[in-house]
């Protein structure tokens, strides 16, 4: 199965995994500890059978991943070097796609129509 043919949930899942595994990976020894390491351990356990997380509504994942990546963006945009994508819009972008998500994760969750 593609990527693109992957369960949404799947996709998630993925996401979830392969975010605790880089942290795992890449964690700077000045600040590794057994606690630490053993905490990311479990996380990847628990992760790793691609089962498919039980998460609903849709708009609540997709906030989710729309706020996750406004953060990550507005945290590394100052530190990105020189390069051929120009990331300046992209925090504004998603705070948008946030924004729109929020009222339609509201939505979902209360069954009261879009305002």
């Amino acid at each position: 199965m593609s990527e693109s043919e992957r369960p949404v949930v799947h996709v998630l899942q993925r996401l979830l995994l392969d975010g605790f595994r880089i942290l795992k990976d890449e964690m700077p020894p000045e600040i590794a500890t057994d606690e630490l390491d053993e905490a990311l351990d479990r996380a990847i356990a628990q992760l790793e059978p691609l089962q498919g997380l039980a998460l609903g509504p849709n708009a609540a994942r997709l906030y989710g991943l729309a706020h996750g990546l406004h953060i990550t963006m507005e945290t590394v945009l100052p530190y990105m070097k020189t390069s051929p994508v120009d990331a300046r819009e992209f925090p504004w972008t998603l705070l948008k796609v946030e924004n729109a998500l929020l009222r339609l994760r509201e939505k979902e969750l209360t069954g009261r129509p879009l305002t």
